[in-house]
């Protein structure tokens, strides 16, 4: 009686033992498990992210060359508007310079 006794608290002990040892690997396993998880999401995100990036990069320089397009036709426009002067307007306009720096400073 006694050893059918002992044999069975083996035995319990063999089966509590096999029981912590496959708790142990399924703990394990749902350990590795969402470590790939989080590496998987850490991954998703770090795409979202340089995604993001990239589509603010490329609204930034879209605005940019707008903003430039804008200046340079405002540009065009006032070379056009000094270009268009009239050549006798434009000497009358530096004779009468020198004429005033000449008077103001000729004497000295």
């Amino acid at each position: 009686m006694a050893k059918e006794a002992l044999e069975k608290i083996r035995a319990a002990e063999e089966e509590a033992q096999s029981v912590i040892s496959r708790a142990k690997e399924e703990a394990l396993s749902l350990v590795d498990e969402r470590i790939r998880s989080s590496g998987r999401r850490a991954e998703e995100m770090i795409h979202q992210a340089e995604q993001e990036v990239s589509r603010m990069k490329e609204e930034a320089r879209q605005q940019t060359e707008d903003s430039l397009k804008g200046k340079k036709a405002e540009e065009d426009a006032e070379l056009k508007r000094i270009s268009g002067i009239d050549p006798e307007r434009l000497k009358n306009a530096s004779l009468k310079i020198a004429e005033r720096i000449v008077g103001n400073y000729g004497n000295s």
